[in-house]
């Protein structure tokens, strides 16, 4: 049977998968457009977070809470890798507050050579 054969006899058919596939296309694409539209913007602190004050003998000032406008990130002297962390970020609360090294922003930590830990996101 040659080509034009074929296409005569499933001329229906073809044009039926040709449109089905368009609308599939059509449908994929207009949804990542409007998932585009909600993604979420950063995260915002609107209050200041309450912070525990440093324990009775260990000779640690209490750190101040984050602010919205307080872009100082967060070192630990302890540990291995050269990572620092935003304020906001939940490895934050698990670092020692005696192992803490502030600088004033990111850009501050990175000429120290540290680079923005994996679990934390602007």
């Amino acid at each position: 049977m040659d080509l034009s054969k074929f296409v005569k006899t499933y001329q229906r058919d073809i044009v039926f998968v040709i449109a089905l596939i368009l609308v599939f296309v059509s449908a994929y694409n207009i949804g990542k457009i409007a998932g585009a539209e909600k993604i979420k913007p950063y995260l915002t602190v609107t209050e200041p977070v309450e912070r525990r004050s440093a324990v009775a003998g260990e000779g640690v000032a209490p750190t101040p809470a984050p602010t919205p406008a307080d872009f100082r990130v967060v070192v630990s002297k302890s540990s291995s890798g050269k990572v620092y962390h935003f304020l906001w970020c939940p490895s934050v609360s698990k670092i020692k507050e005696s192992n803490k090294v502030y600088f004033d922003n990111e850009q501050a930590a990175q000429a120290a050579g540290y680079k923005l830990a994996g679990n934390c996101s602007k």
